[in-house]
């Protein structure tokens, strides 16, 4: 049997390990001594659980993964966009293998994908039941996924990105006119949005401003003004008071939205505005 670490052979020295599960706990000991985090092991290109007994005799590669722990949730999420890619574009034959996979890594994805977990709790359940609507929602944890990486990897390109998608999702006038035209469905919907964006983009800000070692006084004090007009929207959002709803966007939370990429002026070395 042959050990590969990070696509290098390795002389893998086998004191008492017999079985896969074995191996996986000498892994595991080996790479919490050398302060690096397991990211799949593999037995000849298949992704065994941890407890598999496969004897090891029977196992001709055995293929490592391993980062440094600091990087730990950054290869992770990598590994389960990809995962996610693949099933969501999977033919039958290749989603019966992956099926037997998605179990071992279930249950890692609530606190992988904690930040926006609670926006797939539909996805995880289509997925737990490999329902008709599998590959939409692996399409869904796959982006999702994706996105989270994209802020670990580079926090102000992500912070950027948030504040374009944020300006988008920005009402106007016709909000009131889908209520008006009992289109509240789609009116509901914009207000989704723009919360989801709004979500992203605070998340995305503070992480950009601790990796810069930075603080922002304006931001502080935005969020601390925009909050109390936040929960009211959402109180009214819950009440489906497209009303009030509106009535807040159109005077409190839109017009103090549009100023928002002032609060970041502290990330641009030039002083320019992102």
């Amino acid at each position: 049997m042959n050990i590969r670490i990070n696509d290098i052979s390795v002389d893998f020295i086998l004191e008492h390990e017999t079985t896969f599960a074995d191996l996986r706990r000498s892994l595991a000991q080996w790479a919490d001594t050398e302060k690096l985090e397991l990211i799949s092991v593999l037995g000849d290109g298949k992704d065994l659980s941890p407890d598999d007994p496969t004897p090891l005799e029977s196992l001709g590669m055995v293929e490592v993964e391993a980062v440094p722990v600091a990087q730990g949730a950054m290869a992770r999420l990598a590994v389960i966009a990809q995962f996610f890619t693949l099933v969501a574009h999977a033919g039958e034959h290749a989603l019966d293998d992956l099926r037997s996979q998605y179990s071992g890594i279930r249950s890692v994805l609530p606190t992988l994908l904690s930040p926006v977990a609670h926006r797939l709790a539909d996805a995880f359940a289509a997925i737990d039941s490999w329902s008709p609507e599998t590959a939409a929602a692996a399409a869904r944890i796959a982006a999702e996924a994706a996105a989270l990486h994209y802020e670990l990897s580079d926090p102000r390109g992500a912070l950027d990105e948030a504040l374009i998608q944020l300006s988008e999702a920005l009402p106007g006038e016709e909000l009131a006119g889908m209520f008006q035209k009992g289109e509240d469905r789609e009116g509901f919907s914009r207000i989704l949005q723009l919360f989801t964006a709004f979500e992203d983009t605070s998340r995305r800000a503070d992480l950009a401003l601790d990796t810069a070692h930075t603080e922002s006084p304006a931001w502080t004090q935005f969020l601390n003004e925009l909050r109390p007009f936040l929960g009211e929207a959402r109180d009214a959002l819950e009440a489906a008071d497209h009303i009030l709803l509106t009535d807040l966007l159109e005077y409190e939370i839109v017009p103090r939205l549009t100023g928002i990429r002032a609060c970041f002026s502290v990330l641009d070395p030039s002083g320019s505005q992102p």
